[in-house]
């Protein structure tokens, strides 16, 4: 849960209702983008990359319902590698990818 303590000090809101759901999912979306793009796949028009373009739009459609009006994502990246930095080390390998 530290991905989602991370949102709620940032977001200044409280971990219930609609906000709950919203911070499980960007939660949920910030650790599928991060390892799939220190996998090598990027936003794109197509295939994989299309996907992740998608879950990329989520997360951030779903940052606005948290009053986010600014990129917040890369501000979660550090809470998410201290987590699973040492079970996917390729989450600290590829930090600057990520963080592009």
């Amino acid at each position: 849960m530290p991905l989602i303590e991370r949102l709620v000090a940032l977001s200044t809101r409280a971990y219930k209702g609609e906000d709950a759901i919203a911070m499980r999912v960007i939660s949920d979306h910030i650790r599928t983008l991060a390892l799939a793009i220190s996998d090598g796949v990027l936003p794109s028009n197509d295939g994989r990359g299309y996907v992740l373009r998608r879950l990329l739009r989520r997360a951030v459609r779903y940052g606005r319902t948290l009053g986010f009006e600014k990129p917040f994502l890369c501000e979660l990246f550090p809470t998410l590698e201290g987590q699973l930095g040492n079970i996917f080390p390729e989450l600290v390998n590829q930090r600057e990818m990520i963080l592009r």
